[in-house]
């Protein structure tokens, strides 16, 4: 996967860049050189809950670490009735079951937003993950599976799923044909390389798995490429509870 660099680098980055979209705050709008020009008082420091803050769309002019994309109300350039509609990158970007995101994180239906990557780099991750094969085996009637495995006349098709196993289509996107980002990420209980004292396999389900123990322990856990990408949106959901 492309991302995968970011994704190992990230939580190290000393600092990301600037988004190049202007942000809302307190009705009127700035850019990054406002940040460093001072103007209207603004500083790395402006924002809050509802508007968002500066260094998660400025974090290369504000030397932030650990910001991991804009939580401000941005504008991309989304015109109504002669109106800007701001938006921001969580909600927007995952609307409707992410079912648009591919083309939002590429530019919009034009092809021109450059620097949306840069503004909204965790959900335009996520949203690239989101489609794709889980790299870990996992299990169905006690018997573990790959999605090599996965065919029409195979012991697994596209179609199985269990109340409780859960769904191979979700954990095998790609394989599947997802083309719209429904399913989302696996369901299914896999093989993520954790064994008991006796050797014997203890399968996870994404969730509760990544929220486990009020998601103390996801930023580790997604912190793996394979994790990553078996359990993108429960990754994102962690994504946003360490954002600053």
């Amino acid at each position: 996967m492309k991302y995968f660099l970011s994704l190992l680098t990230l939580s190290a980055a000393s600092a990301l860049n600037d988004s190049p979209f202007p942000f809302r705050l307190d009705q009127n709008y700035y850019d990054c050189a406002d940040v460093v020009a001072g103007k209207d008082g603004l500083t790395c420091d402006s924002g809050n809950d509802i508007a968002g803050d500066v260094k998660t769309h400025c974090p290369a002019t504000c030397s932030a670490t650990g910001v991991y994309e804009s939580n401000m109300y941005v504008d991309f350039g989304i015109v109504k009735n002669e109106v800007v509609k701001p938006k921001q990158c969580r909600p927007w970007l995952s609307q409707e079951d992410w079912s648009k995101c591919t083309l939002r994180c590429a530019g919009g239906p034009d092809g021109n937003k450059v620097g949306i990557l840069d503004t909204c780099e965790i959900s335009c991750m996520t949203c690239e993950l989101i489609g794709e094969d889980s790299p870990f085996p996992f299990r169905f009637k006690g018997v573990y599976y790959e999605c090599a495995d996965v065919s029409d006349n195979g012991p697994v098709t596209c179609d199985t799923q269990g109340d409780i196993a859960g769904t191979v289509a979700k954990h095998c996107s790609k394989t599947c044909k997802d083309v719209d980002g429904s399913f989302d990420e696996s369901d299914m209980y896999v093989d993520v390389g954790i064994v008991n004292k006796k050797g014997v396999i203890r399968p996870k389900k994404c969730l509760p798995w990544i929220s486990q123990k009020k998601w103390s322990k996801c930023v580790k856990r997604c912190g793996r490429p394979d994790v990553r990408q078996t359990c993108p949106k429960s990754c994102w959901e962690c994504d946003g509870r360490q954002a600053i």
